[in-house]
């Protein structure tokens, strides 16, 4: 699966080219999202992103794939751990409570 963009950018959600998707960002994703970066996601902006697949949904628990599932593959795994350090210094340093997260 590729990421194609993370914001607006060149595409119309509504008049995709062929193969590529709009994956929205949901109330309780963008909670998972502030959990796992340590800030609160609401306050970056991003309400979905584009990729080259449609969403699927887990034979296990029925979430769909999102964004969420790409920020925990990269945590897991230290992808640019470097980069979000340096980019979110205070709230990365904090618990997640400290930045207006919900712990439920």
């Amino acid at each position: 699966m590729t990421i194609l963009s993370t914001t607006a950018g060149p595409y119309d959600p509504d008049n995709l080219p062929e193969g590529v998707y709009h994956w929205n960002v949901d109330e309780t994703q963008a909670d998972r999202l502030s959990k796992m970066l340590k800030v609160d996601f609401a306050t970056l902006g991003v309400t979905g992103t584009y990729v080259m697949g449609p969403q699927v949904e887990c034979h296990g628990c029925g979430k769909l794939s999102g964004l969420d599932d790409f920020v925990s593959g990269a945590s897991k795994f230290g992808i640019h751990v470097e980069f979000f350090e340096s980019f979110f210094p205070s709230p990365l340093a904090s618990p997640a409570a400290d930045v207006g997260v919900s712990s439920s």
